[in-house]
């Protein structure tokens, strides 16, 4: 028989049903022929006669049938492992039988596509070449596992990034807040105002008259009415410096201030 040039390994993937496969390569011998199935990237060898029978056909092929449906999602792997041996005897006075001498050259053909499909599925190099396929593959071998190292560093990155952003927005977050609820005093019409006048002139011996500065030469005491004690977080006359309008300003015979901190806020009187 003839023998095509061509030869691939057949791929069948299964769907919970099928049994019967097709083999459409030649082969004289029903242990030519290797089965494996695949499930998950995992191969399981079959045996002839307990996982599948073959059956050859009339003139190319036959058919592969499995004793179980191959099952949905799992592989069929067929292919052809001829053994390289030459069995057929010739002498000199016996028959020549010229479909011995045809068997001997398909078989002779068939290890060759065999040969061939193999080498295909290799590293091949320049036959001018000083480096062997075998170093091609640890090279790449060593490229695939620092590839696969630096993905796995660039995903621990990205997730301390992205945790570093979820820390920045909630201290960025917890700033605006501290600004909006006490981060300065304003004066009328929610404008910043200036350190409060009885607090510099403590300082430069000066008082106030209605929020403006006056010279401690002029004896007009002042005192700030209705304003009691605030905290060191409700404004500037906070308790860091002990200045409680009413107690002090009476005591210091201040009168007519007419101005009253509460909460970081000034109103005028």
């Amino acid at each position: 028989m003839s023998v095509s040039r061509d030869y691939t390994p057949h791929t069948y993937s299964g769907d919970g049903a099928q049994t019967a496969f097709p083999v459409r390569w030649v082969f004289h011998d029903p242990a030519w022929v290797r089965a494996q199935r695949i499930v998950d990237g995992v191969a399981t060898d079959l045996a002839n006669g307990t996982d599948y029978t073959l059956q050859q056909g009339v003139d190319v092929g036959g058919t592969l049938t499995l004793t179980a449906p191959l099952a949905a999602g799992a592989k069929l792997l067929i292919w052809r492992d001829v053994p390289f041996e030459q069995l057929d005897r010739y002498t000199n006075t016996g028959l020549f039988d010229v479909r011995v001498v045809e068997r001997g050259m398909d078989r002779l053909t068939v290890m060759a596509q065999q040969l061939r499909e193999a080498v295909g599925r290799c590293v091949q190099v320049r036959m001018d070449s000083t480096t062997r396929p075998d170093q091609i593959m640890d090279d790449i071998n060593s490229a695939l596992a620092v590839a696969q190292a630096s993905v796995g560093a660039a995903a621990g990155s990205a997730t301390a990034a992205g945790v570093a952003k979820d820390g920045a927005e909630v201290a960025r977050a917890g700033a605006e807040a501290a600004k909006a609820g006490g981060g300065g005093s304003t004066g009328q019409g929610g404008k910043p105002h200036p350190a409060h006048p009885c607090r510099r002139g403590r300082r430069q011996g000066r008082g106030c008259i209605g929020g403006r500065r006056v010279r401690a030469g002029r004896r007009e005491a002042l005192s700030c009415r209705n304003s009691p004690a605030v905290s060191a977080v409700d404004g500037p006359h906070g308790m860091d410096e002990g200045h409680d309008h009413e107690r002090q300003g009476v005591a210091r015979g201040f009168r007519g201030c007419g101005e009253r901190w509460h909460h970081g806020f000034l109103f005028n009187f």
